[in-house]
């Protein structure tokens, strides 16, 4: 009666492991990497190891989506310190030079 536990439970137990490397992978590619059979394969021989290895992967999409923020608010940054010049009419008819830091409080 024993004799067949010793053939299903190694069965299941692969079984259940490829399916988790495969569940890992699909994680991968969610942060952005590409090699989905080498991370499979990973997982799978180093069991917990690996989906340790697939959780500690920074993300890539992330990473690409804050560099172009931060081109954004550097160029932001850098249109709010170019001094802008307003002219503004006085009740007798002159003319003054405001710079931006005069019209806008500093950050």
């Amino acid at each position: 009666m024993e004799d067949y536990v010793i053939y299903i439970v190694p069965v299941v137990v692969l079984i259940i492991q490829f399916i988790g490397a495969t569940m890992m992978a699909s994680a991968a590619e969610d942060k952005g990497y590409s090699d989905r059979t080498s991370i499979i394969v990973k997982c799978f021989f180093l069991g917990i190891f690996g989906y340790l290895y697939v959780l500690a992967l920074p993300d890539i999409n992330v990473q690409s989506h804050m560099k172009t923020i931060e081109k954004k608010l550097d160029k932001l940054i850098e249109e709010q310190q170019k001094p802008l010049m307003t002219v503004n009419n006085v009740s007798d008819n002159r003319t003054s030079a405001r710079s931006r830091d005069d019209v806008l409080p500093p950050l």
